[in-house]
């Protein structure tokens, strides 16, 4: 086997911590990553050695001690130093001298260690006694012990067999950290007694960007087959038994639970600040189910909606399908307690499009943390406050936000009320302004706006990227035989009613403006004079208001929906979401996954946007595997470019220290040069 992953290193490097290396030559001091060259800094100046010493620490996260040691310094020193830097920045790490205030007035004074000394002291006064206050404030159960998974064995991965080619090789990479974050092969195996190969064959389709069962038919059956633990892909017909086997034991709920708590428990996702969407999966079928808005064609079309809850990564933390519209104020909620239950009682703070908008909703979210873009505002409304009133700033995204807060009371037409922290945001570059208001009492107006402003970024680009890269609308098993619970229809007579509303409210604004363009004049005696053409006007004005009076009070009488029994509709069906639900959780758990990837690659290139194409080229690459009793072994071909190459040796190295193993296996990389 390749040697390119022995430990055996010369010895006259010395171990700084977190895989770093340093070689002390005169003046100079070389840095190494992993026995891997990465610069060189000057040490000559007393200036230049401090300066090295914290970036060592602040930028490579060196360890304290060890560079102490290399540099013949104290750790109290080098502490010194960091609390200097912090504090002054560059100046911090120039030493005081008897005339160096003549020379730069603007530097500090006194003795910088007795200074710091002091500092130190207060803030930890300071933090002591914030910790008590804490503490009887709210005694906080933590908890986070996840409930044991016991190792499960499969019939996956058990063959053994020598080096073989394998052009999908690379996907070894996804599976390997899919089992270091989630356990899944014992997690899934538990749920689903063993039998989980119909699990890792949508896991590989995801990876590998097949849209569908039938897309199998052009992969390599053997090559895939081993991809995912099975000596070869089977038959189609056998392949649609096993996934309808896994469906039918119904057991999608209890299996999206244990991930979505398990990712949550173990810190594979954000808690804190969390999006949440709707994304519409459109059906063109015969059959007949409630439909939803479809956003790109502005109307409604028959499908299900797709509540997701993602973090500020992009992670999905928790989703769920839901027949026609679906009801985005219940999932809120919903989500906002489940997230609390396992969050020690913290409920997340929450951004959300104007879908919530309305008083009763806010009524009830009143005790969640949710923040929204502001509906029906009136522009002059936020026009009114002079710029010097804004307080906070912000910047985000390369753009520049001034920040104003107040207290607004909403009512509506049932003249039910209530009162919300508004921020108005203004923006510096194009002096327009926007408006957000939340029923959150803790986090101040800066922590809210960038909560709002970055939904964008972390829900709607997840959901158009998760689009682009895997095939959300899949549903594996279509069974649409079951009616659905709701058989509501809106009322025609209430459409037609409110029609003519609008109709009787159009002409009386109309007949509004043409007395407004009939000036009144007196007579001489200052009595009203006579005008046909305003008498007219008038009375039909009088008419129309009473004929409006007359519909809003036949309306009140008359419901906005009806039972479907009550007209010649069909009823309406509902879709069995047992299939979609699995496809769904395999899309989640691939999604964090390579998430998790993505972020462990870019620590080892240079030039970020290089990571996600030099990492689909490593998930797709060839490459040699074989299996032996205990250990996996996968050969990926070595790419071309030295800086990617050399990434790619990192990455893994660092996924081979992990020790991740699947079914009794352990998964080792090696690189194949050709």
């Amino acid at each position: 086997m390749n040697t390119l992953f022995d430990d055996t290193e010369k010895s006259t490097k010395m171990l700084i911590g977190k895989g770093l290396q340093i070689v002390m030559k005169n003046n100079f001091v070389d840095i190494y990553r992993n026995y891997i060259y990465v610069e060189t800094k000057s040490i000559e100046k007393d200036f230049e050695k401090r300066l090295a010493v914290v970036q060592l620490v602040n930028n490579y996260f060196a360890k304290k001690n060890k560079l102490a040691l290399a540099f013949s310094i104290s750790r109290q020193t080098i502490n010194n130093w960091l609390d200097s830097y912090a504090k002054h920045d560059l100046l911090g790490l120039v030493n005081n001298s008897k005339d160096s205030w003549k020379k730069n007035p603007y530097r500090f004074k006194g003795n910088k260690a007795r200074d710091l000394e002091q500092e130190r002291l207060i803030n930890k006064d300071l933090s002591k006694k914030k910790k008590i206050q804490e503490e009887n404030e709210q005694e906080l159960s933590l908890d986070f012990e996840t409930p044991a998974i016991v190792p499960v064995s499969t019939d996956l991965y058990k063959e053994d067999y020598n080096f073989e080619n394998n052009r999908y090789a690379g996907n070894f990479l996804i599976i390997a950290m899919l089992e270091h974050l989630y356990q899944f092969h014992d997690l899934s195996g538990g749920i689903y007694d063993g039998k989980v190969s119909f699990l890792y064959l949508f896991i590989t389709m995801h990876s590998l960007n097949v849209s569908s069962i039938e897309q199998l038919k052009v992969m390599n059956k053997h090559e895939l087959g081993r991809v995912f633990g099975m000596s070869k892909l089977p038959s189609l017909p056998t392949v649609w038994t096993d996934i309808h086997t896994g469906v039918n034991k119904k057991k999608s709920n209890e299996f999206s639970k244990n991930i979505f708590d398990y990712q949550a428990l173990n810190g594979l996702v954000g808690l804190g600040e969390l999006s949440l969407d709707g994304h519409l999966f459109p059906y063109y079928g015969k059959e007949t189910i409630h439909k939803a808005h479809f956003t790109q064609r502005d109307m409604m079309i028959k499908g299900q909606t797709m509540m997701a809850l993602h973090d500020t990564m992009g992670r999905v933390v928790y989703f769920d399908i839901q027949e026609g519209q679906g009801d985005i104020v219940k999932t809120l909620r919903t989500c906002s307690e489940y997230i609390g239950k396992i969050n020690c009682g913290k409920k997340p703070l929450i951004a959300v499009d104007r879908e919530v908008w309305g008083v009763k909703n806010f009524i009830y979210l009143k005790d969640e943390r949710i923040v929204s873009w502001e509906k029906n505002r009136k522009a002059s409304e936020i026009e009114k406050y002079d710029l010097t009133e804004f307080d906070g700033s912000l910047e985000l995204n390369g753009r520049s936000w001034k920040l104003y807060e107040e207290y607004k009371e909403y009512s509506d037409a049932e003249k039910n009320t209530i009162k919300l922290r508004r921020v108005i945001l203004h923006n510096i570059q194009t002096a327009k302004r926007l408006a957000i208001v939340t029923t959150d009492k803790l986090a101040d107006k800066v922590e809210i706006s960038r909560s709002m402003l970055n939904r964008w970024g972390s829900n709607e680009n997840t959901f158009k990227h998760m689009g682009e890269r895997t095939k959300m609308h899949y549903n594996p098993v279509i069974d649409i035989s079951k009616e659905s619970a709701n058989q509501e229809v809106s009322n025609l007579e209430y459409i037609k009613l409110h029609k003519e509303l609008s109709q009787e409210k159009h002409k009386l604004k109309k007949t509004e403006q043409k007395l407004g363009q009939i000036p009144s004049t007196t007579n001489n005696d200052n009595t009203l004079r006579k005008n046909e053409r305003r008498e007219i006007l008038q009375e039909q004005s009088k008419k129309t208001k009473q004929g409006i009076t007359d519909i809003n009070s036949r309306l009140k009488d008359i419901p906005k929906r009806v039972e479907l029994d009550t007209t010649d509709e069909k009823r309406f069906k509902e879709f069995d979401n047992e299939g979609m639900n699995i496809w769904g959780i395999c899309e989640t758990v691939f999604w964090n996954t390579r998430k998790e990837l993505t972020n462990q690659f870019s620590k080892f290139l240079p030039d970020p946007r290089d990571t996600i194409p030099v990492l689909e080229a490593l998930i797709k690459a060839p490459g040699r595997i074989r299996s032996t009793p205990n250990t996996l072994y996968v050969r990926l071909e070595t790419l071309e470019v030295p800086r990617y190459k050399s990434a790619q040796i990192q990455l893994m190295r660092m996924i081979n220290k992990a020790k991740i193993q699947i079914n009794g296996k352990r998964i080792v990389f090696d690189s194949m040069v050709i």
